[in-house]
């Protein structure tokens, strides 16, 4: 349950931000760690009984930190975090949706199989764009 109130907290949090257009600095910088660190919590958790490979948990790490070090080289450069895209939010929604499968529904396999290859897929998916994102940036588009 406190999962399901996690997950909807967070969606009320950034849609009354881009709402009343009080998106700050912070938020941009807190709200995706609060989000990292606890899937990162949830995930180890359910690698640590065997419910979700190791190998998955190391993939997901590894492009988090691709993500963050791209944005922090972005506020570097430019002075600003970019917000993120579209496609990372639907890799979080995938992502939670994989783990919900694999921590309540262990047993059903081809579930669990489905949300692997879904979260997986806009994992990959969303990097790109994040990475496609960060050059354009780079190269001069206005930061939202």
């Amino acid at each position: 349950m406190l999962v399901l109130y996690g997950i909807f907290s967070d969606y009320l949090d950034g849609f009354i931000a881009r709402k009343t257009d009080t998106i700050s600095e912070w938020g941009k910088i807190l709200d995706p760690f609060a989000d990292k660190f606890t899937a990162l919590l949830l995930f180890l958790y359910t690698v640590m009984i065997g419910y979700i490979p190791l190998w998955f948990l190391i993939v997901e790490i590894l492009r988090d930190l691709v993500i963050v070090s791209g944005s922090l080289f972005i506020r570097k450069l430019r002075g600003s975090v970019p917000m993120s895209v579209m496609s990372g939010k639907w890799s979080v929604n995938a992502l939670s949706a994989y783990w919900m499968s694999a921590f309540f529904l262990p047993n059903v396999l081809w579930l669990k199989q489905f949300w692997l290859g879904c979260t997986l897929a806009l994992m990959l998916f969303s990097l790109i764009d994040y990475l496609h994102r960060f050059k354009q940036i780079k190269n001069g588009l206005k930061l939202n």
